[in-house]
Order: structure tokens, then C-alpha cells, then sequence
């Protein structure tokens, strides 16, 4: 009788036991499995480069400079007697060659041609002027700050924007026709007799090539008058000139990107 109890209970209970061993005691949700990542995903994408090329350099300008405004041919009876003794007559303006050197940095803005050019310059301007039996020449020692946007295609490109100049020095040199005599009258006496800061603007095209050699022309002039207010009159007399700027610039390529992101689901 036990006998047949015991076999009875072996052959019940076989089919459990055959069952544990071929299921594991704890399986995974599939909803579970799959969340996980895989270890093979792709690298998340990263965002958008915001690449900028910043290059710095040296340029050295010639040109010509010469005075511009309604009131340039009484100049120099405004100036005095260093320019022109007392004229009696208007003056004639002419041009004088101008020259100048300093340090660039340009900063390109994305990938649509637009760029930010900032200069420290030395630059020379002035004029000449005639009157009577006298041909003076003034020349104005400035350092000069444009800060100018630029849009660059092709190589070819095309500036504007404003500038800010501080005059230094100062030296008109006095030629009188008649007697052949040549008189210089020496900086700092006469620096006094100008506006000391002249703020206006400048505009001009280049072309830059492969090998960052840079060849511009550029128009700049003032918009505040040379001489300052006198008796309550100002003279409308203006700076102006026609540069040629030729420059070497130096690349660094700055590259700004955001960091990747971190996987969905990650720990």
C-alpha cells in the first residue's frame, strides 16, 4: 500500500519538476527588455556647428586726403596767419598724399558671408591750400578706430560702418611763392586749433585672396567739422580722403559646438 502511494505520488509530481528545470525562476518583462538601449546605437547627433574663423593682421594704406564742406575755401582765414596771412580771397583746396599703417581683426559670422572688421590704424589726412601767393600744407597725425561690417563673396568684398579718430599732432609747412621762402610750423602749437576727436565713417570694396592677402580701396570721411566753434559759428569743414589698403591677414579657426546628448533612457 505504500508502495503504490509513493509511485502514485512520483508521477504527479514529475511534470512540476520538469517544468522548474526548464523555466527560469525569474524572467524579465519583455516591456522591460525592451527599453533598454542597445549597446550598438547610433551616437546622438550633435547640434548645429557654429563654426568662426577669427584672423588678425597688419596693413599699410597710401592715398590721397584733402578738406570737403561749404565753408573749405575760407579755411584759412579761420586758421590764421599760419595758413595764409589775412587773405582776402577764398582759398583752393587741394589733395595730398596721404599714408598710414595698423593692426586689423576680422571675424567671419557663420557661413553667409558675413564678417565684422575692426582696426586700430595710424593714418595721416589733411589738405592743401592756396591763397594768394601762399600754398599751405596742413597735415593731421590721427589714430583712428572703424568698426565696419563686411559681406564677403567669392573673395570679392564690400565695407561700411563708423569710425572714431584722436588727433595727435599737427604741422602745417607754408610756402610763399613769391619770396620762395618755406616755413614749418611745428605740431603741438597748432593741435590746439582742432577738434581733437573726430567721429564719421568709412565705405570701400576689396578683394582677398587664397592666401590672405587682402587689396582694398576705401572712401572715408568725417562728419564733425575740423575747427571748433568760434564766436558761435562753426565752419562746415570736413576731413576726406581715398585709401588703398593692402594687408596680410593670419587665421585661427574657432569652433563652438554644444556637447552630445545623453541617450534616451540612460542612467
Amino acid at each position: 500500500m505504500h508502495k503504490t502511494l509513493l509511485s502514485l505520488a512520483l508521477a504527479l509530481a514529475a511534470p512540476l519538476l520538469v517544468q522548474a528545470q526548464t523555466n527560469p525562476e525569474i524572467t524579465p518583462p519583455a516591456a522591460t527588455t525592451a527599453a533598454m538601449p542597445a549597446a550598438t546605437d547610433a551616437p546622438a547627433t550633435d547640434a548645429p556647428d557654429m563654426s568662426q574663423d577669427l584672423t588678425v593682421g597688419f596693413k599699410v594704406i597710401g592715398g590721397v586726403t584733402t578738406f570737403m564742406g561749404n565753408d573749405a575755401d575760407v579755411l584759412s582765414r579761420s586758421i590764421g596767419n599760419r595758413v595764409a596771412p589775412f587773405s582776402t580771397i577764398g582759398t583752393q583746396q587741394r589733395v595730398l598724399p596721404t599714408g598710414g599703417a595698423g593692426f586689423t581683426a576680422n571675424l567671419k559670422l557663420g557661413n553667409k558671408g558675413w564678417q565684422t572688421q575692426t582696426e586700430l590704424l595710424y593714418i595721416l589726412r589733411g589738405g592743401q591750400l592756396r591763397a594768394d601767393t601762399y600754398v599751405s600744407d596742413i597735415y593731421l597725425h590721427y589714430v583712428a578706430l572703424p568698426v565696419l561690417a563686411r559681406f564677403q563673396q567669392n573673395r570679392l568684398y564690400a565695407e561700411a560702418g563708423p569710425q572714431i579718430s584722436y588727433l595727435i599732432s599737427a604741422q602745417i609747412e607754408q610756402n610763399n611763392q613769391q619770396l620762395g621762402a618755406t616755413l614749418t610750423d611745428d605740431a603741438s602749437s597748432n593741435r590746439s586749433v582742432y577738434n581733437e576727436v573726430e567721429w564719421g565713417y568709412a565705405a570701400g570694396v576689396g578683394y582677398q585672396s587664397k592666401s590672405n592677402i587682402v587689396v582694398g580701396v576705401r572712401y572715408n570721411g568725417s562728419l564733425r567739422p575740423l575747427l571748433p566753434k568760434q564766436a558761435g559759428n562753426e565752419l562746415k569743414v570736413y576731413n576726406a580722403g581715398i585709401e588703398l589698403h593692402l594687408g596680410i591677414l593670419f587665421g585661427k579657426k574657432r569652433t563652438v559646438a554644444a556637447a552630445p546628448m545623453a541617450p534616451a533612457g540612460g542612467m
